[in-house]
This record gives structure tokens, C-alpha cells and sequence, in this order.
């Protein structure tokens, strides 16, 4: 794939299967954003071929999507003053036709206590913190693939960077939601820059590199201390302690 002239992605070869939560790392610019884009068909590529299951069974009923496939993008760029509820609410939207609005009201309530945002149901978002910000959009997601999740119904999650700007303990409340989805049946693609975890909360990760795909596989296969050393140029040692894996980063030699 090419921006002009330059290639962004090369000779990507991968799949998705179901019961998986598939993190994708590396540098900036190494076109981890980009390969998720390109797999949404929201960029196009010069070469090659993408095949999303879920579109192609709903090929005759392409409004039948949104309701198995959620896309996050890494920001909104959202500057309507709308309330917390409001905006919770766009991620019902496939359902506006079929479900009644008290049903569609409970949904959004659900998702907002799961995130522990329930106090800002009234809020505008514009005066929100960021981080405040990522988890009402967390939650339109959540709301459009709740039937998913509760029903165990399948379904796919696109999710560029979900917790960038989240404190320690929004972040890993969401990755512990992120297991809950996988295990009820939906796919996860993320992309995700911290390593640790990365290799804690992953069932595989794909290490990227200048547009290419250098490793694929499972987390402790793919993220190892040679490969972080080569990709990250940074010296590092994995120290392993009640069934987490944590990377220590050493001084340069």
C-alpha cells in the first residue's frame, strides 16, 4: 500500500480467527494504524486482497454489519457539543429500527457503568478529559456490539490505541473487558504500544516494522527480548512473577 510514492505496507500476509484477541506493536510509524484502516477498507490498497467474513455473509445486507463489526478509531476529532448519553447512544444506531428506546436507553446505562462513567450520562462531552473522552467512546462501541456479547452472538472489534489516555486503572479495567468480549465470542484487533501488555492480555501479537509484519505468533514467541532489542533498539530483559510476564528495560551498553 502507498501514500504517493511511498510504501506503507508491504507483503502483509494475515488472518483473523475467532476467540482471539490480536494486538498489533510496534514503533510509530510503522503503519500499525494504517494496516487496521486498510483492513476496514477506510484506505486503499494497491495490491492485493482483504476478505472480512462478516461483510460477505451480509453482502445482500450490508446495514446487518454494524451490528457484528465495531470500529474505534485512535481519535474522533468530535467537536459537537453533545451529552455523554447522546453520543452512547450513535452506538445504537443499528438498532433504532428494531429495538425500543428504553431498551436502547438500558444498553447505554449498562455500558456506562461498566466503564464507571455512569456519573457522566448528563455531561456534555466537550468538557470532558481526555481520557474521560476514550471511555464514552469505548462505551459506543460497547453499546453497538452489546447483542454480540450478551447473546454470544461472534462478531469483530477494531480498536486503534483504546486506552492511550487512560490512568493505570481505566486501562486495565478495559483489558480486562477486552478477555470478557473475546470469551463471549467476538474477535479483538487492537493496536496497542505498551509491550507488557501486550504480552499479558494477547492471545498473539504481530510485531510490525517499517510496513512489514516481522513476527506472528503467540505473545511469549513474538515478543521476545531479542526482537524488542531489534525493532525498539532498547536493551531488555522479561522477569516473570505469578503468571505475568514484565519487561525491565536495562541501561545501554
Amino acid at each position: 500500500m502507498k501514500y504517493g510514492d511511498y510504501s506503507v505496507l508491504n507483503q502483509i500476509y494475515l488472518s483473523l480467527n475467532t476467540l482471539e484477541i490480536v494486538s498489533i506493536v510496534g514503533p510509530n510509524a510503522c503503519g500499525k494504524s494504517t494496516l487496521l484502516k486498510a483492513i476496514n477498507s477506510e484506505v486503499k490498497i494497491h495490491r492485493g486482497s482483504i476478505l472480512l467474513n462478516i461483510s460477505e455473509k451480509y453482502k445482500e445486507n450490508p446495514e446487518e454489519v454494524p451490528k457484528y463489526k465495531a470500529v474505534l478509531p485512535q481519535s474522533s476529532g468530535l467537536n459537537f457539543d453533545f451529552k455523554v448519553s447522546e453520543l452512547v447512544l450513535m452506538g445504537r444506531y443499528p438498532y433504532f429500527s428494531s429495538v425500543s428506546k428504553k431498551r436502547n436507553l438500558d444498553v447505554v446505562m449498562f455500558v456506562l457503568e461498566r466503564l464507571e462513567i455512569e456519573d457522566l450520562f448528563d455531561r456534555s462531552y466537550l468538557r470532558l478529559s481526555g481520557g474521560e473522552q476514550q471511555r464514552v467512546h469505548f462505551a459506543r462501541i460497547l453499546a453497538q456490539i452489546y447483542e454480540c456479547y450478551i447473546h454470544q452472538k461472534g462478531g469483530v472489534v477494531f480498536l486503534d490505541e483504546p486506552i492511550s489516555n487512560l490512568d493505570l486503572k481505566h486501562q486495565y479495567l478495559i483489558l480486562e473487558l477486552l478477555k470478557e468480549l473475546r470469551d463471549s465470542g467476538i474477535t479483538i484487533f487492537l493496536v496497542i504500544h505498551n509491550i507488557e501488555q501486550a504480552m499479558n492480555y494477547s492471545d498473539r501479537v504481530v510485531l510490525m516494522k517499517r510496513g512489514r509484519i516481522m513476527a506472528n505468533g503467540k505473545p511469549e514467541e513474538t515478543l521476545t527480548s531479542k526482537r524488542i532489542k531489534n525493532i525498539f533498539e532498547i536493551e531488555n530483559e522479561w522477569i516473570s512473577s505469578d503468571n505475568k510476564n514484565f519487561l525491565k528495560i536495562l541501561p545501554k551498553k
